[in-house]
């Protein structure tokens, strides 16, 4: 039986079972680990889950490539421990080497006595290459509740279930 939290759209004879399984797993887990980073201010680190022309656009101007996410993310974020981003139903659709994932979004605005109150909600909507043996950015779009889906961004189509006779 497959994971009821992660839908991903199946291709009939291009991947099997397994792969569809390690491939959602995969990008549910960089989605995460982006958030981490993030939070933690790795940014280095952060900038390594994206592909050498992957492209971020992030608080009114786009960022390109690996190094320049690198150098400037720091330049858009609170200070350190202040925010949490809590990533969840991510919706998932491989094609082959590329694949869309749009992920509803919460990011927290932590105190120091350990409060928290939401700064903000969204969704992210990525666009994601295989590239080097793991699952990378390509294009990583944030958008607050509300905002209007730009033109750049595709939607993730219906989704189904692998029909897995062995199941």
């Amino acid at each position: 039986m497959h994971p009821r939290w992660c839908w991903v759209r199946y291709h009939p004879g291009r991947m099997s079972t397994d792969r569809w399984a390690e491939d959602c797993e995969a990008i549910r887990q960089t989605i995460a680990l982006y958030c981490q980073l993030l939070d933690d201010q790795r940014f280095a680190d952060l900038a390594q889950l994206y592909t050498e022309d992957a492209e971020l656009p992030w608080q009114g101007r786009t960022l390109h490539g690996r190094e320049e996410i690198a150098r400037e993310m720091h330049t858009t974020q609170e200070p350190l421990h202040r925010t949490r981003h809590l990533p969840f139903g991510s919706v998932i659709d491989v094609r082959g080497e590329t694949a869309l994932a749009w992920t509803d979004t919460a990011v927290t605005l932590n105190g120091e006595d350990g409060s928290a109150q939401i700064a903000w909600l969204g969704r992210y909507h990525d666009e994601f290459r295989f590239d080097a043996g793991v699952w990378r950015f390509h294009r990583h779009v944030a958008l607050a509740v509300g905002q209007a889906l730009p033109d750049a961004v595709t939607p993730v189509s219906l989704v189904s279930r692998p029909n897995n006779p062995s199941t």
